[in-house]
């Protein structure tokens, strides 16, 4: 092994979250981000726990 130490972080709400903070009062709403295109498909790429509750999902 040559010492070096990799760490990988997963953060599946990190885009929603953080434009939630901005945009206060609104954690309890579900909220989802739409940014990616896939087979002229907009794609959800991140959402809030609200959201995944009421059965949305990233993809």
């Amino acid at each position: 092994m040559s010492g070096h130490r990799i760490l990988s972080l997963r953060f599946p709400r990190l885009g929603a979250e953080r434009l939630l903070r901005g945009l206060r009062g609104l954690d309890e709403r579900p909220f989802a981000v739409v940014v990616a295109e896939q087979s002229n498909m907009q794609v959800i790429t991140s959402l809030n726990a609200s959201a995944a509750a009421a059965g949305l999902h990233v993809g």
